[in-house]
This record gives structure tokens, sequence and C-alpha cells, in this order.
């Protein structure tokens, strides 16, 4: 699926954004998903020439306000994405200073991510993946992807054949039943 269909790296108008709170969030599910502020904060373009693209670094990004002419810092809504900071976190997460481009995101921290760890499992194939976090340097090719070799890089907001794995804020009213969140233990909820 295209992260916006009108190419341009703004998440408050992306055809994305637009789908996941409108398909996704439904009668069925609305009662357990709370409205919450989301982050746009850009990022810098990662490469070998800028290699500040740190867990710490993309989310002090991510919380402020740079942004690709005048675009919004913040969105206030249901359902997102993850930010390129929680997949660093979900790899080690007491190593704020793990790089995430191709150079410092190697297999061994892949494979130590639960997020890389679930990537193909539903379609048996090894695809990249969608983050909410645009760059602050141009309006087309300006958001980050979690790539399927494991690491961060950037893509046009308009590339065919990413993922997507919603990211959600669950309501008070639904509480946890069992499961410790591996893929063989996932989590048990249920709602009030």
């Amino acid at each position: 699926i295209k992260w916006d269909s009108n190419n341009t790296n703004n998440w408050t108008t992306s055809s994305l954004q637009s789908a996941l709170n409108t398909t996704y969030y439904n009668t069925n599910t609305k009662n357990y998903i709370d409205t919450i502020t989301w982050n746009l904060g850009g990022s810098a373009r990662n490469s070998d020439r800028n290699k500040d693209v740190t867990t710490a670094l993309f989310y002090l990004r991510e919380r402020g306000t740079t942004v690709y002419n005048g675009r919004p810092t913040t969105w206030s809504g249901q359902v997102g994405l993850m930010y390129p900071s929680d997949y660093g976190l979900s790899a080690i997460s007491t190593n704020w200073n793990i790089s995430l481009d191709r150079n410092g995101f190697n297999k061994e921290t892949k494979d130590m991510s639960w997020m890389a760890a679930t990537m193909g499992d539903v379609t048996n194939a090894n695809i990249d993946r969608w983050t909410l976090s645009p760059g602050s340097f141009e309006k087309r090719r300006g958001i980050f992807i979690q790539t399927y070799f494991g690491w961060i890089e950037v893509d046009n907001v308009y590339s065919n054949g990413r993922g997507v794995a919603p990211v959600l804020s669950l309501s008070s009213s639904v509480t946890w039943l069992d499961g410790d969140g591996t893929k063989n233990n996932p989590y048990k909820i249920i709602a009030d």
C-alpha cells in the first residue's frame, strides 16, 4: 500500500492515515481505542554522509518541530504507525545509541528485535514497513521505512509494496488477560 497516493509526506492528509482511521477504526473497535496525540517531527536523511540516526536522535526529532515546509508537528487520532525509535528500542531497549542505518543495525541486532521477528509472519514474504516519521528534507522521498533487511532508511511516499503495522493506544476498558507478548505466547486481552 502507498503511504500517500497524493505524493506528500503529511500524515494528517495521507491516504494511509485515512484508510487506517476509517476502515480499521470502526464500530467494532472504536470503543477499545483511545484518541491520542501523535508526534510528527521530521528527521534528517539517513545516509553514509549523515550517520546521526540513532534511536535517541530519532526519538528527540519525532517529538521536535523540524518538518518539511510547514507540515504539522502533531496529529490527534486513533490509528497510527510505529516510529523509527520504537523499532530501535524493540531490539535493545537499553541502548539509545544504536544506529538504525544499514551500517549500524546488523543481523545480530535484527535478530533481537521482536518487531523484526514479526515481519513476514502473515504474508510469508519479506516486506518493508512504513513508519510514521517524515523526513524534514523533502515532500516525496520523505518517509522512513523499516526495511526487511532490518535497518531504517528513507523511501518515497508513493511506493507500492510496503507493509503496514498499525499502532494504537488501547482504552482503559481493555485489560491484560494472559501472555507475555512473545511470538509463541502473545498477549491475550479482554474488554470490560
